[in-house]
């Protein structure tokens, strides 16, 4: 039955006059009569009583008009709801991120939306990006960011930004600094790298395998930052991301070593259902991140 013929039985038993209604929901007296007989014919029973000075309800009228006060709180109390999440004042985004992504790219991006939105709840699920993939197809997450690009269709792929691997020292007196060096020669000095199962090394041993290359790490590190910190008191040489250690190198705290063949550069991208709507607050925060950087 149609909603406004609710509307329309709840305004004329709040004024008592059918008249009053009439200009409360901004149409004509005859509409609104036709809308209480129509409502009554389909009810098979008489909802008001009139009278001379307007309509009374009847008993079945008055049990009526209880459960659709009920309602109508609780639509308007829904429709409310929505336009709170349309002007942003309320809502939730829930975001898959690795922990290196987290801490060098995701956190500088949610203190400037944070201040922009600060009623917008935010759940960051660290997890690798394979698993953020997994999560993101399943439902669990809003949206995932993530360095393993997709060719998957039911995924909607939306690079941002583009990252560097790179090998560096700390060592200043390391004998291969200015010098053109094949990879395959690190083997001949200490060489740190991430541990196999993660992302960013499966990416490294790939393009290796990929030219004949072979590389055996010393040490392996489960977290970028270790790697960078071990780097940076002459550990060993170190496999990071060069736009993660952008101060280091300026500041000379680490050196960039010189080596070939470069491994190419690699997307970073946010990723999400392609056939499920995602809500108001995940596509502003996407397109916030798509605003802050600008993939090149």
């Amino acid at each position: 039955m149609n909603l406004e013929y609710y509307r329309t039985f709840y305004q004329v038993a709040k004024d008592g006059n059918i008249t009053k209604a009439a200009k409360s929901l901004f149409i004509s007296q005859p509409a609104v009569s036709k809308t209480i007989k129509t409502l009554e014919e389909q009810l098979g029973c008489n909802l008001f009583v009139r009278t001379p000075s307007g309509v009374v309800l009847t008993t079945e009228g008055s049990a009526l008009y209880k459960q659709v006060e009920i309602a109508l709180q609780h639509i308007n109390a829904g429709e409310n709801i929505i336009k709170k999440h349309i002007d942003l004042a309320e809502g939730s985004v829930k975001i898959g991120i690795s922990n290196t992504l987290c801490k060098y790219i995701f956190i500088p991006m949610l203190d400037t939306f944070h201040k922009l939105y600060p009623d917008i709840q935010i759940e960051v699920i660290n997890r690798s990006s394979i698993s953020t993939h997994q999560m993101v197809k399943s439902g669990a997450l809003d949206f995932g960011i993530t360095t393993i690009k997709s060719e998957d269709e039911s995924l909607n792929y939306s690079p941002f930004m583009k990252i560097q691997d790179i090998v560096v020292t700390g060592q200043k007196d390391l004998p291969l600094i200015g010098d053109k060096i094949n990879l395959q020669a690190l083997n001949n000095y200490p060489l740190m790298m991430l541990e196999k199962s993660n992302t960013s090394r499966h990416y490294i041993d790939e393009f290796l395998k990929a030219h004949t290359l072979s590389l055996n790490a010393d040490i392996e590190i489960s977290n970028m930052e270790f790697l960078i910190e071990f780097a940076k008191i002459g550990i060993g040489q170190a496999f990071v991301i060069k736009n993660f250690v952008e101060k280091e190198l300026a500041s000379g705290e680490l050196i960039k070593l010189d080596t070939f063949p470069v491994i190419p550069p690699r997307e970073i991208a946010i990723i999400s259902l392609s056939d499920v709507p995602t809500s108001i607050a995940s596509k502003y925060f996407i397109k916030h991140i798509l605003t802050t950087y600008h993939l090149d």
